[in-house]
């Protein structure tokens, strides 16, 4: 069979026993109708008393709840799912976002859409939204979803990126929440500038840090299908909107910044079948003309061409790593490519730029099980997500090791109507990718859905921090699909790469150690790694040469393996100061220089 989206239908072709799924230039899209459906849906409001907010979840499968729920199992067009991240200065704040309906109704035209947030203080073991029972929705009173997630590094507040159609507008535009303090839940509603009159604005923003400071943000005109970028400054003042990139698809970006002025734009072209990048060197303030990723190539007999579901990307030492999915490429009678094959030859792949070339992560030779390798018939091409292997996401622990994630479908793993369920594999290089550890299954549930994964793009040392979404429903309620709604909830996994292997690296802790802090000397900020052997009660605190407590950077209960904590000296007098770990029964004190 061959599948081939267009704007508003999958049409069904027989061409032969293989399923196909095309690369045309339009996309299923409803979601056209955030703007054009403006009318039908301000006009429809709910009271928060009408919100079904409370929490019950039946433990089901591998991972821990964060309290985020809805009915709508639906969660990227492409682009990474950037939704949960660490606080790299205090490891067990983590943070998580979903776009979620809260009530049963239809996905596409219901007003209750919303991206919701929920904000661990202990290492992801509790939740704010389960703690509250409540959802934190933002906006809390209209309609928004898609966005992403990213923690000021300076002071570890939360900034949420999203598309929302406030009240009295007509236009959905991209809207930045910014937490009063790290975990307040108390966020204030920033909104990006209008480009010209049109209704038409950039949303499904993707968002990033810079060395500086500045959230630099991109998003895409849906009707227009082109990509534009602003930023905001530490002062919460926004660019204008950027003119449009010559290359770029409206939902399929990301964007990623590196160190010295740094940041990289990886976007995904339907026009052109390929993935691209633009690089800047100045903050996001000015952008370089568009470089070829992939377009096809051919690994042994085959010739492959990039999925556009899901690719990741991060900058490893300032050299840009770039994750995406490959599949074996389909050709019509005058060569032009039609789309991918649906079968075990997909492939996750690693791209470097400083090499521009592509190596295998992951494929049917190390993956776990048996991989997919047919569909069961046409009709169970799931929206956006019928290769074996999907929407793959990178994340690095803090002494270096890249980790990689993706979601997985096995052959003949499906519900009582053919429909696959989805798995998270996960992988991990302690060369920058050179050479993989073996793949696992992290989830491994046979009659649980599990997809959408997320990694943190900072993990401590020794695990892999996931967040992914859980049904007992494959496949989708809308978009074609049509199966029955469900309630699908967000779960958080901490994965021990020990698990992957047997190496030193990966080993736990012999001891309680503390390492003499990185740099030193330092200005104004230094790095000091502990070791747990097992979970404790750790307080570490900075003193003056005459013993006064001037910072306390640790007062919590640290899981077992390695952290790290940043100090920031920048408001104290050049000087030597010690630095000393308190964890149970163990006790030791180091000495570091600061010099301005």
């Amino acid at each position: 069979m061959l599948m081939i989206m267009s704007k508003a239908v999958f049409l069904l072709l027989f061409v032969s026993s293989t399923f196909v799924l095309s690369q045309e230039k339009q996309w299923v899209s409803n979601d056209t109708r955030d703007f054009e459906d403006a009318q039908l849906e301000t006009q429809v409001q709910f009271s928060k008393k009408n919100i079904q907010k409370k929490f019950s979840y039946k433990q089901l499968g591998s991972g821990i709840p964060t309290g985020i729920w809805g009915y709508w199992d639906f969660q990227s067009y492409g682009a990474p799912t950037n939704y949960i991240k660490i606080n790299p200065n205090s490891s067990n704040h983590i943070h998580s976002i979903m776009t979620i309906k809260y009530d049963s109704g239809d996905g596409i035209t219901s007003p209750s859409r919303r991206m919701s947030y929920s904000y661990s203080s202990d290492g992801g073991n509790s939740w704010s939204a389960v703690l509250a029972d409540s959802q934190t929705f933002l906006p809390s009173d209209v309609r928004s979803n898609f966005g992403s997630l990213q923690i000021a590094p300076s002071s570890g507040i939360p900034h949420i990126v999203t598309q929302a159609r406030l009240s009295g507008q007509t236009a959905t535009q991209t809207v930045v929440y910014v937490d009063e303090t790290e975990g307040a839940r108390n966020f204030t509603e920033l909104v990006s500038p209008m480009l010209g009159t049109s209704n038409d604005q950039p949303i499904w923003p993707n968002s990033t840090f810079t060395s500086s400071g500045f959230l630099s943000i991109v998003g895409g005109r849906v009707n227009a299908n082109k990509l534009h970028t602003t930023r905001m400054a530490p002062n919460q003042t926004f660019d204008n909107w950027s003119s449009e990139f010559a290359v770029g698809d409206d939902r399929s970006a990301h964007i990623v910044g590196g160190s010295g002025g740094k940041v990289a734009l990886i976007t995904y072209s339907r026009a052109f079948d390929g993935l691209y990048f633009y690089e800047s060197t100045d903050e996001g303030s000015t952008w370089g003309t568009q470089q070829l990723i992939y377009h096809t190539g051919i690994i042994g007999q085959d010739t492959f061409a990039t999925q556009w579901t899901g690719f990741d990307a991060m900058y490893v030492n300032n050299d840009l790593f770039v994750v995406f999915g490959i599949g074996q490429a389909v050709f019509d009678s005058l060569g032009s490519l039609k789309g991918i094959a649906i079968n075990s030859k997909a492939r996750i792949v690693l791209w470097k730029k400083s090499t521009n070339a592509i190596s295998t992560v992951i494929q049917k030779n190390n993956a776990p099980g048996n991989m997919l390798d047919s569909l069961s018939s046409s009709t169970k091409a799931q929206f956006n997500h019928s290769f074996a292997l999907n929407f793959p996401v990178m994340g690095k622990t803090a002494n270096g090791t890249l980790i990689m994630a993706c979601d997985y479908f096995q052959q003949g793993v499906t519900d009582n109507d053919g429909w696959n369920y989805s798995d998270i594999l996960v992988c991990a290089s302690s060369d920058n990718g050179t050479t993989w550890t073996a793949v696992i299954n992290a989830t491994n549930t046979p009659t649980l859905d599990e997809r959408y994964v997320g990694m943190s793009s900072w993990n401590p040392n020794g695990w892999a921090y996931l967040q992914f979404q859980e049904d007992v429903i494959p496949g989708t309620s809308f978009s074609g699909d049509n199966r029955p709604v469900s309630r699908s909830y967000q779960k958080f996994l901490k994965f021990s790469l020990s698990l992957l292997s047997t190496s030193e690296q990966y080993q736990k802790p012999k001891r309680f150690s503390i390492s003499q802090n990185y740099p030193n000397p330092f200005n104004p900020t230094t790095t000091i790694s502990f070791s747990l052997p097992d979970e404790a009660n750790v307080v570490l605190k900075v003193y003056t040469i005459l013993g006064k407590e001037i910072a306390t950077l640790v007062n919590e209960r640290r899981s077992q393996g390695e952290h790290s904590v940043v100090f920031h000296a920048s408001k104290f007098s050049s000087g030597v100061y010690f630095y000393r770990l308190q964890a149970g029964k163990y006790s030791e004190m180091k000495k570091m220089v600061f010099i301005k």
